[in-house]
């Protein structure tokens, strides 16, 4: 009798973890379809959100900002 209870405890705690694996599962699975999906349009706003920054810098400062390429690399410090 004694080791039929303990048993039907561990099933029911295997239940029970069981159901909340899976659901960590789903909601995991919901997350990453969720960022793989909004991929493509949160880096068409920061494009078009770096260019406005871009153009506001070029206003406020009254000139075109003259962009160069970082030569850091190639000069001896």
């Amino acid at each position: 009798m004694i080791n039929q209870g303990i048993i039907k405890k561990n099933i029911d705690m295997v239940y029970s973890t069981s159901i909340k694996m899976i659901a960590i599962l789903i909601f995991a699975c919901a997350i990453t379809l969720t960022l793989f999906k909004s991929l493509p349009y949160i880096l068409k706003v920061q494009k078009k959100l770096d260019r406005m920054v871009l153009v506001l810098r070029e206003r406020f400062i009254g000139s075109k900002i003259i962009r160069a390429f970082d030569n850091s690399k190639k000069r001896k410090r």
